[in-house]
């Protein structure tokens, strides 16, 4: 089941989502799309730094997943995955956190608004987790907006996989933060 729907409803799109190797495709290629794209999923553009989008696709351990419809080529969302060593350094909130080296974090996961809710998540998120597998990971952790019910389609979606997770206020409202066994 895809995160928050029972249906696949793509309309008259094709969606694929391909892993992105950064020495074949520059950040110029994709930087317009993807800023727009996550300016228009978060609503402000105070939420989406372009210095960390950039650095974490040239990340050579990160992974990199783009949501494209096959017909037209337009990207319609964007997720990545950082070894979790790399984000607990990089955000100071997060230095007391355990580190497990068989995990990755995801930072950003979004879609164009006028795509959401159509089960794009789906193609999006197993490319993301089979590509963290082939790497040798075997968790993921993220955060989600209590608000909206974002941390509830998390919940729902992984279930017994959910190792554990945490509610935490911060600036931009409650979060919640979670660890997933990747497979099934």
């Amino acid at each position: 089941m895809a995160f928050g729907v029972d249906r696949k409803n793509y309309d008259d799109i094709l969606p694929v989502a391909e892993v992105i190797d950064f020495t074949h495709v520059p950040w110029e290629k994709v930087r317009g799309d993807v800023l727009a794209i996550a300016k228009d999923a978060f609503l402000s553009p105070d939420m989406v730094s372009e210095l960390d989008l950039h650095a974490w696709y040239m990340n050579p351990d990160s992974v990199t997943v783009l949501l494209k419809d096959a017909q037209s080529d337009q990207i319609l969302g964007y997720t990545t995955a950082i070894p979790v060593r790399d984000w607990y350094r990089e955000d100071p909130r997060m230095r007391k956190r355990q580190i497990y080296p068989e995990t990755a974090y995801i930072p950003m996961t979004f879609i164009a608004r006028a795509y959401q809710h159509r089960g794009l998540i789906e193609p999006l998120m197993s490319t993301m987790e089979q590509a963290l597998i082939d790497r040798g990971y075997r968790f993921i952790e993220r955060d989600a907006r209590v608000v909206g019910g974002y941390a509830d389609a998390i919940g729902r979606h992984y279930g017994d996989r959910i190792v554990s997770s945490e509610v935490r206020k911060t600036n931009v409202g409650p979060l919640a933060h979670f660890r997933i066994m990747l497979g099934d």
